[in-house]
Order: structure tokens, then sequence, then C-alpha cells
């Protein structure tokens, strides 16, 4: 399933690539006081890389599918 967990990415304000990734917010908010003014916090929901990109029968998945509806 390849299954990536959420990460917080430290993005400069305006910016698309991030400066850093932390697991938790609390270490984001620690790096980002640590990094000064200009940067901004952006949660990136984990997600199946196998299945969403690769699978050719995640549309009938059972599991992809329950998943899918347990995601915010």
């Amino acid at each position: 399933m390849w299954e990536k967990p959420p990460v917080w990415a430290l993005i400069k304000q305006g910016g698309v690539r991030a400066k850093s990734l932390h697991e938790s917010s609390e270490e984001a908010e620690e790096a980002k006081k640590q990094a000064g003014a200009g940067y901004e916090i952006q949660l990136r929901q984990g997600s199946r890389t196998r299945c969403q990109d690769y699978c050719l029968v995640n549309q009938w998945c059972k599991q992809y599918k329950d998943y899918l509806e347990k995601q915010p």
C-alpha cells in the first residue's frame, strides 16, 4: 500500500517547497520559532501511494474504499 503518514511542512510564505518536514505540529511550531518571521506551517495529509497511483483495480478494492471513507 506504501502508506505515507501525515506531516507538517514549514514553508516560506509564498513558497511551494518545504524548508523542513515534521512528524508533529509541536515540532513544526518549534522549527517555525527558530526560522523566524516569514514562514507558515502546512499540514500535508498522508496517502496510500500504491493504491492511489499504481493499482488498476482500486475502484473495486474494499480496503482502499474503506481507507478513503476514513479520510477527512
